[in-house]
């Protein structure tokens, strides 16, 4: 016989699942751990790196602080010099006899004096003074000591006297930027001498210092040279002052730097870079270095070499697992697979032959004796159907009998109806009708309204055996009429209202309600004025009823509860009120349909 189904496509994806679960255990960690790593490599060597720069342009800034300090010092003598205090002022443009020859010996001796200064200050690059009295630049720079030019001429003027008239009588700490040039950037400071016996008659000198002084200072603390290291003077952009040239000035970060120090990490071409920055407290200049991360990053070629040797080693790993899984598991499933498709085009016979002692082993073991116990129930049902075929043809005549049963009753009402006996006819049309509600053509379900047909018929026989002392009503909500229920919960409460509640008292009055509750659920109450019951016994019956045990007693109850847990589960209730002698209530809450 075959076990013929309908065909579905499975594709061959276990290999594929297995060796994705392989990448999110192994590979997915270690790719997660290595970017950890890497990240907190990263961070540690930006924080490394900035300490450093911060550290070296700190020293840098209080070295240059004291140089341009040790400048302005020159400044303050040459201010207090009184060669330039006051004989600087006898100088006149008149050459004339006499006092030509006085104008050239006070010339000597100023540019004596000026030359002195130059050389007090290792620093300084030039040291020029100009006296409009005499109309003559004294000047002193590398290669061209004791400059004395007379009449020079309006540029070389304009350049000492330009800042030094932004600079004030007294101001002798402003620098400015003569060249943006990192091989040529010059750095000058201007001051007006005035004359000691009147402050309104002044002279212009400017000092200057080269990168030089600079690059000399910042090769102590940079000797490989790696670092570029910039300056930005008040109000001015960047300027390169040492360095490879490794990083464009347009790429740095920040171009006017809002606090005394700090450090940035940057892009420059597409290389990570760093950024550090100091503000120096006595020019209010900013010293800036930046440099790639690498350079501190000491540790990142080694991760990447490490990085290496691990993928390879996931790779190795991958392969061997897709090996592994595909011949240890891939195989024997697949062998089983073909085995099981021979079974289902019908050869129940086929036997799975292996000797594994793991899992798939012993899925093959399961799956042989599986398919010896559907062979041996394929054999069983078939008998089976012998037998229901012979059932069913016994429930024909069952129907047949019901029938007679029904056709015999009729005959009876029919006799005791033209015999003028009312009493048996109401009997057997009762007897009768509540037979057929009951069966229902063998349906367990029944609509509302007809169980109110059920009941009442129900209720005419029992008050046959109560003499006619039972007084009955049945109330039903339109909106619930046409509802279907369970037709078996309904009349063993019926029953035991009469039996256990009017019958002692001798008759009474019972009510049956059908009405919707809130939750969604109908309710089925029967009311009586009967016996009811005492506190004692209706805690043995909750109680019997919760523990689902009867003890001989209350049989009809228990075994209600459980048609009602059998059908909703825990979705019911089935509660008893009662006091003795003022009868009981019993109540059933179930779900629609």
């Amino acid at each position: 016989m075959k076990l013929a189904g309908k065909k579905k496509n499975y594709n061959h994806s276990l290999l594929l699942k297995v060796l994705f679960i392989y990448f999110l255990i192994f590979a997915v960690p270690i790719i997660l751990l290595y970017a950890s790593l890497y990240g907190t490599s990263k961070r540690l060597a930006q924080k490394e790196g900035a300490s450093q720069l911060l550290s070296s342009l700190t020293s840098i800034s209080n070295t240059m602080d004291e140089v341009f300090r040790s400048v302005n010092f020159v400044q303050s003598q040459l201010q207090g010099n009184t060669a330039f205090s006051n004989d600087c002022f006898r100088l006149t443009v008149d050459d004339s006899a006499g006092v030509g020859y006085r104008n050239y010996r006070l010339r000597q001796e100023l540019s004596m004096e000026l030359y002195k200064l130059y050389l007090s200050n290792p620093y300084l690059h030039s040291l020029e003074v100009y006296s409009s009295y005499g109309n003559t630049l004294f000047g002193n720079s590398p290669g061209n000591s004791r400059q004395i030019a007379i009449n020079p001429t309006e540029t070389q003027i304009e350049n000492i006297r330009q800042n030094a008239q932004k600079t004030g009588l007294t101001g002798n700490r402003a620098w400015y930027v003569l060249s943006s040039d990192p091989e040529q950037t010059l750095f000058a400071t201007y001051s007006r001498p005035f004359c000691a016996f009147n402050p309104n008659m002044y002279t212009y000198s400017r000092a200057i210092i080269s990168t030089e002084t600079l690059h000399d200072h910042i090769k102590v603390y940079d000797p490989s040279e790696a670092i570029q290291f910039y300056i930005r003077p008040r109000n001015r952009e960047w300027i390169p002052i040492s360095g490879p040239n490794t990083v464009d000035t347009a790429d740095l970060p920040i171009s006017a730097p809002g606090q005394v120090s700090g450090w940035v990490p940057f892009n420059s071409g597409g290389v990570p870079c760093l950024m550090a920055y100091f503000r120096s407290q006595y020019t209010g200049w900013y010293y800036a270095a930046a440099v790639p991360l690498e350079h501190y990053n000491v540790s990142e070629p080694l991760m990447t070499e490490y990085w290496f040797y691990i993928v390879i080693t996931l790779v190795f790993i991958f392969i061997l697992t897709a090996l592994f899984v595909s011949f240890y598991l891939i195989r024997p499933m697949k062998q089983i697979s073909d085995k099981m498709r021979e079974a289902e085009h019908g050869d129940l016979d086929v036997r799975i032959h292996t000797r594994r002692r793991d899992e798939l082993g012993y899925i093959g073991h399961r799956l042989n004796v599986l398919l010896k116990n559907i062979d041996s129930l394929i054999h069983t049902n078939y008998e089976t159907r012998l037998l229901k075929e012979g059932y069913e043809l016994k429930f024909i005549q069952t129907q047949l009998k019901e029938h007679f049963i029904y056709n015999t009753l009729d005959s009876i009402h029919w006799i005791a109806d033209k015999n003028n006996v009312p009493q048996i006819s109401k009997i057997i049309f009762d007897l009768s009708r509540f037979f057929r509600l009951t069966l229902n053509n063998g349906s367990d379900y029944i609509t509302i309204e007809r169980e109110a047909e059920v009941l009442a018929s129900y209720l005419s026989l029992l008050n046959v055996r109560m003499d006619g002392t039972i007084e009955s009503s049945i109330e039903m909500d339109d909106s619930i009429r046409d509802q279907r229920v369970i037709k078996y919960f309904f009349q063993p409460v019926l029953e035991n209202a009469v039996v256990h509640g009017l019958r002692p008292k001798g008759g009474g009055r019972i009510t049956v309600s059908f009405s919707p509750v809130e939750s969604g659920k109908i309710r089925y109450r029967v009311t009586d004025d009967g016996a009811g019951i005492t506190s004692m016994d209706l805690n043995d019956i909750n109680l019997c009823i919760r523990e689902d045990r009867s003890d001989g007693k209350y049989f009809a109850l228990i075994n209600l509860n459980r048609q009602l847990r059998l059908y909703y589960g825990d979705n019911y209730s089935f509660t008893i009120d009662s006091s003795p002698d003022a009868g009981t209530t019993v109540s059933i809450d179930f779900p629609k349909g």
